[in-house]
């Protein structure tokens, strides 16, 4: 209770905060509308895991993710509307700042259409498997914003920064074992969604080991399995759809199988969650490489995870001065101190970033290292150790 009441404020702050920041009232100068809101990512050819078979059918799902269809490449707040949202038009979202509209896509569609009940708004959620993790526990809401037009916007002399804030998009404990039961799986698909549907067929005595792979054995265990329970008939019997998924998740829940999924955890936890399963056991080739290529990109992307009081010293700071340094905002030898220059050279990024404006004299956002703040400098020194590293 007292989490849940603390991120509640913690929300609430920061809608002031940003809004105060940027001075913009969205609540009287946009249109409040309902949308079905659901998310998406960018896969990569080296992932661990995928939401469907392979790399090939999840780019089939998900698109190649490297540009939308305004033929802009995909940015942090890139949103896919219907088309009767023209591209750039902005939707603010109180609990995590605002989008802009630059794709479209075969399942964003209008109200009434495809069951869905209001006009679909999907959020692009970054690349790789962490995304992956966020869009699927993101699932499918019912949601409240605000959208205003680019005409809207321009008449009232308005341009909020387009900036999203992932961290009020958690990842589910066990978040393997609750994904289980939302999707189909196949036979012949090697990978820990085979594993854990193997994994329960165990708990309910029809295979005696996990192989990772859908093959013969796992095919004749989940056969059993239906056939037993009268879900459906032989001809069917392989296939893991939506009935066995919904009476395996009940059965489960009932003898007390299911794990925890109402907390949340972060991805180096799933990380640590994949290692312990010892993944060198899985027939697919240097997936240990693989994991490892995934935590250094994570550790990349989310290096800068803290604010500093001024003078305040810490390790880390040598690192915000190298990356400041780097783009000729901080000229000084490297010390661990958050002091005047370390200051001044974050207000200067923050400004070129135009994250401030520099009008605004009195900004209480000024040389803070915010979540929008880090964001930008997680970026940037991700391309500046990738420099360093193809150097």
């Amino acid at each position: 209770m007292k989490s849940t009441i603390k991120l509640l404020l913690i929300s609430l702050f920061l809608s002031l905060f940003f809004l105060e920041i940027y001075a913009f009232d969205f609540q009287a100068n946009c249109e409040e509308k309902t949308f079905v809101v659901t998310a998406y990512y960018s896969p990569k050819d080296w992932q661990v895991f995928y939401y469907k078979e392979n790399v090939v059918a999840e780019k089939m799902l998900n698109w190649s993710g490297t540009h939308g269809a305004s033929g802009r490449g995909v940015f942090n707040g890139m949103l896919a509307a219907p088309s009767t949202y023209d591209f750039w038009w902005k939707i603010f979202f109180p609990s995590f700042w605002v989008g802009e509209i630059a794709d479209r896509g075969g399942a964003i569609v209008h109200a009434g259409e495809r069951w869905d009940n209001y006009d679909r708004i999907d959020i692009w959620m970054g690349q790789w498997e962490e995304w992956l993790i966020r869009a699927l526990t993101f699932w499918k809401r019912t949601l409240t914003w605000y959208y205003c037009s680019k005409t809207k916007l321009q008449s009232i002399n308005a341009n909020p920064t387009v900036w999203l804030n992932f961290d009020y998009i958690p990842v589910l404990k066990n978040f393997f074992d609750a994904t289980l039961f939302i999707q189909e799986l196949h036979q012949w698909r090697t990978d820990i969604r085979v594993y854990k549907l193997q994994e329960y067929l165990m708990k309910f005595w029809y295979m005696n080991k996990k192989t990772w792979y859908f093959g013969p054995e796992t095919k004749n265990a989940l056969c059993n399995y239906q056939l037993k329970r009268w879900i459906t008939s032989k001809k069917y019997c392989w296939d893991f759809w939506a009935l066995t998924r919904s009476y395996m998740k009940l059965e489960s829940k009932n003898k007390l199988f299911l794990p925890d999924f109402t907390e949340t955890t972060t991805f180096q936890d799933l990380i640590d969650f994949a290692q312990n399963y010892n993944w060198s056991q899985k027939s697919i080739s240097h997936i240990n490489d693989r994991l490892e290529a995934t935590s250094k990109n994570y550790q990349l992307i989310s290096y800068f995870s803290q604010s500093y009081k001024k003078n305040e010293q810490n390790p880390k700071i040598k690192d915000l001065q190298d990356v400041l340094r780097h783009y000729w905002f901080f000229q000084w030898e490297l010390y661990d101190k958050y002091d005047a220059k370390t200051i001044q050279a974050v207000y200067d990024f923050q400004l070129a970033s135009k994250i401030l404006d520099s009008n605004d004299k009195t900004n209480p956002a000024r040389w803070w290292l915010g979540p929008a703040t880090r964001n930008a400098l997680n970026q940037k020194r991700a391309e500046f150790q990738e420099r360093k590293f193809s150097n």
